[in-house]
């Protein structure tokens, strides 16, 4: 920084010895690296849209009522958050025990939605 400071000040006062040193850096520093990509290639990408298909995950939102799910086994509600762990009490997964007993937990939900 001082370098430039002084070089500045002395261009002023001698006026060859600013480009002299200006011409000498230019031709020491030259960059040696081959460039990476060609000046007549374009950096533009083109991005195809893909259609999102719905998702294949099994949700029990279908089944949910006020944040709970039915247990058709119990005939009683549980909170959505702990219906795996009640489910588990009756050796079946979440989606085993609301997919196999429709019609107990269509009637459940029927009566909760009706009160």
């Amino acid at each position: 920084m001082s370098e430039a400071g002084y070089l500045l000040i002395r261009e002023e006062i001698e006026d060859d010895l600013y480009t002299m040193y200006t011409n000498e850096v230019a031709v020491t520093t030259n960059s040696p690296q081959i460039p990476i990509q060609k000046e007549d290639y374009t950096t533009t990408k083109v991005v195809n849209r893909k259609t999102s298909m719905p998702s294949t995950r099994w949700t029990s939102t279908p089944y949910e009522v006020e944040n709970e799910l039915p247990c058709p086994l119990c005939n009683q509600w549980y909170s959505k958050a702990n219906f795996s762990r009640h489910a588990k009490h009756h050796n079946v997964s979440t989606r085993e025990i609301l997919e196999s007993h429709q019609e107990t937990i269509n009637q459940m939900i029927k009566r909760r939605k009706n009160n």
